[in-house]
């Protein structure tokens, strides 16, 4: 919307920005800025309308594509997105399609469609050293094709990583969540050795395989003070 690609040798901080647009593409594509590889996005917003059409990793956001690398990571912070996004592929979210760092104070409201690891607020998520805390999603999660897995109302993949202590703290989710194999309120699939907490869903979800209110499928990964109610 606002920026296509940053230098990927160096670290670009992204503040004090806003985008509305209607953007489109094949991948990595979002409603501030496509590809961000590492830094920071600190008080950046969204709007409009975001689609990709690839059928792989389509890394679609509404506010950022993708964020971070293999050697490197993210801080987003204050920051959201109103934006609808839809995709064919995967790695899709409301606010990150995929980001690799750490999520803070930030939300995400569109309602979000993919195929493969979708989320309200990311679609996958490598937490490093970080988590996601004090954030939130709104919008309804939808898969769109014939088959799929990992769809969650906040994250729809957290990826293999060692945090000590919480990665996933004071957070909620409340659109509902329409998945395939590996559907949760709030998070579809984690193998992240940390601990959810402070955490609710507040939606309506449903599933084929590994269908939970809360998570759907989880290995490693524990939760504390956490629950689902549709009804809230």
């Amino acid at each position: 919307g606002l920026i296509g690609e940053t230098d990927s040798g160096t670290a670009v901080t992204i503040a004090n920005v806003s985008a509305t647009a209607v953007v489109e593409g094949q991948r990595t594509v979002g409603g501030l800025v496509g590809r961000h590889y590492f830094d920071r996005i600190e008080n950046a917003t969204s709007s409009g309308t975001v689609n990709a059409s690839s059928t792989g990793g389509a890394n679609a956001g509404g506010l950022v594509g993708w964020s971070g690398t293999e050697n490197s990571k993210t801080w987003l912070i204050d920051s959201d997105s109103n934006a609808t996004v839809s995709a064919l592929g995967a790695n899709v979210g409301g606010l990150a399609g995929q980001i690799r760092g750490r999520i803070s104070r930030s939300f995400a409201t569109g309602n979000v469609t993919g195929g493969r690891r979708v989320g309200g607020l990311v679609g996958r998520y490598d937490p490093v050293n970080g988590g996601i805390h004090t954030s939130y999603a709104t919008g309804d999660v939808e898969a769109k094709g014939a088959a799929g897995e990992e769809f969650g109302g906040l994250v729809g993949e957290s990826v293999a990583a060692t945090i000590t202590g919480n990665f996933i703290v004071n957070v909620y989710a409340t659109g509902a969540v329409d998945g395939h194999n590996e559907t949760g309120g709030l998070v579809g699939y984690t193998n992240t050795d940390g601990d959810i907490e402070n955490a609710y869903a507040a939606g309506s979800v449903s599933g084929v395989n590994d269908t939970g209110g809360l998570v759907g499928n989880a290995s490693g990964t524990t939760s504390d003070d956490s629950y689902w109610d549709e009804a809230r």
